[in-house]
């Protein structure tokens, strides 16, 4: 039992106590001390040839890990290497100086004062190609 449990114990048959406690644990904060998980519900929208948005959800419990920011990495499909792109506190962020026609594969990190989660589920895009339907219609 702990600490808190003690007293609590101890101080709830009186209802003046009561409220008291109850104030008291509404301004308590408590933190979880370890690497925080990764951010959930991963998109991408507003796709363009050289770039796209790619947003997110917290993860659950993000204010008790406190964390600090969102690393944003992605890489060209079936390479090895991740680029890093950024570090965000926002829930979204576009990728910018892609290549037309490709494709990519995007994740995130989150981030707290005890380093960096495990990586998100790996989000697939691919970028507009040159050939857009307005220029088919130009081009005959």
């Amino acid at each position: 039992m702990s600490v808190l449990s003690v007293v609590l114990l101890s101080i709830l048959p009186s209802f003046n106590h009561f409220l008291f406690v109850v104030i008291l644990l509404n301004q308590l904060t408590s933190y979880i001390s370890e690497l925080p998980p990764p951010p959930v519900n991963l998109r991408s929208r507003d796709i363009s040839q050289t770039g796209a948005v790619i947003t997110w959800s917290h993860p659950d419990l993000h204010d008790e890990y406190a964390i600090s920011g969102y690393l944003l990495q992605f890489k060209k499909f079936r390479t090895k290497k991740w680029s890093q792109f950024t570090t965000t506190l926002g829930m979204n962020h576009k990728l910018t100086k892609l290549e037309p026609d490709t494709y990519y594969l995007v994740r995130l990190k989150s981030e707290n004062e005890f380093g960096k989660g495990k990586p998100s589920e790996n989000l697939e895009l691919q970028t507009d190609n040159y050939i857009t339907e307005k220029s088919k219609f130009l081009l005959g």
